[in-house]
């Protein structure tokens, strides 16, 4: 019997609704952490951003502010977030048409430990 492995994140929810000029967007997701995730509890920077969809092509019209220190399991199996924002209506206007896609990206990227070199003192000895 195989195993399926969920992906690392899932259930994406892009919510905008119009407040008079304002656009008020609300962003849900699912972080399923691996067994690995859990054990070392690894942080992650977390980068969330709204884009238009134009075919193959995405242009980036709002990114989210990031924790500094990422986020990481805490040992539970999964995380539920939310994020809010309000940008302008007119921003979400990327279509010449007036026809606008419009998608939430969210990007988690590890943090991993960071290389350390130590020197020791010279010693001088006398080889033949």
């Amino acid at each position: 019997m195989a195993v399926i492995t969920q992906p690392m994140i899932d259930n994406v929810a892009l919510s905008i609704q119009r407040d008079i000029a304002n656009a008020e967007i609300e962003l849900t997701y699912r972080v399923n952490w691996s067994n690995f995730d859990q054990l070392t509890n690894l942080p992650y920077s977390e980068r969330w951003e709204l884009v238009g969809v134009d075919g193959v092509t995405r242009t980036t019209i709002y990114t989210g502010p990031m924790l500094v220190n990422g986020i990481s399991s805490n040992g539970n199996a999964s995380t539920s977030r939310t994020k809010l924002a309000t940008i302008a209506w007119a921003d979400l206007d990327e279509d010449p048409n007036g026809l606008d896609e419009i998608a939430a990206v969210v990007t988690l990227t590890p943090l991993l430990p960071t290389v350390r070199t130590a020197q020791s003192a010279e010693v001088s000895v006398a080889a033949p």
